[in-house]
């Protein structure tokens, strides 16, 4: 286990050293920057990679063109309609880039490291209805990337798509959301 986790933590530690890089370069000599700060809460419902409904919440910071978020997700896989599936949970810290926020739109790109969790279905001859439990699963670390775009419906509101990853040795996922953004968007 210590030596997944350290592989996990080496190449995550790498991709944020070349995103802390590449965030750098590109804030050097742009000229539509930000001076202020702006943050926002998003949450949103959509479709998992699992084959079932994924959704995901987060907090997001943005000063200049760096984008500091901290991020949960769950999914669920689709078995039967009345067998339960596997659950998976993440939560993430993220570091990304991100368009300038006095526009109408807002793109963005990030990644991190993320704790996931979850619980599998099992069968079971003891159950009388659904066939099996839920049985809780050890939680491990996710390397994790996110990318949003959304349009300023005003000064405080938005609506659009998230795009979120997970990769990690339990089961890898995604899923992809449409959601609302509450905060000072600038």
């Amino acid at each position: 286990m210590f030596r997944t986790f350290r592989r996990h933590f080496c190449v995550v530690s790498a991709g944020l050293i070349l995103l802390g890089a590449g965030c750098q370069h590109a804030l050097a000599g742009t000229e539509k920057e930000s001076t202020g700060h702006s943050f926002w809460l998003n949450a949103g419902a959509g479709l998992c990679s699992l084959g079932s409904f994924g959704g995901n919440i987060g907090f997001h910071v943005q000063t200049k063109r760096l984008l500091y978020s901290v991020r949960g997700t769950a999914n669920s896989e689709a078995v039967g309609f009345l067998d339960g599936g596997d659950e998976f949970y993440d939560a993430a810290v993220l570091i990304g880039i991100a368009t300038p926020q006095p526009d109408n739109y807002h793109a963005s790109f990030s990644m991190g490291i993320a704790r996931v969790t979850g619980s599998r279905f099992v069968e079971s001859p003891e159950s009388l209805f659904f066939g099996g439990k839920s049985v809780d699963i050890n939680p491990t670390l996710g390397f994790a990337a996110q990318s949003q775009l959304f349009l300023k419906i005003s000064r405080v509101i938005g609506m659009g798509l998230s795009v979120y990853l997970n990769l990690n040795d339990m089961k890898p996922f995604g899923g992809v959301t449409l959601g609302l953004r509450f905060g000072f968007l600038r």
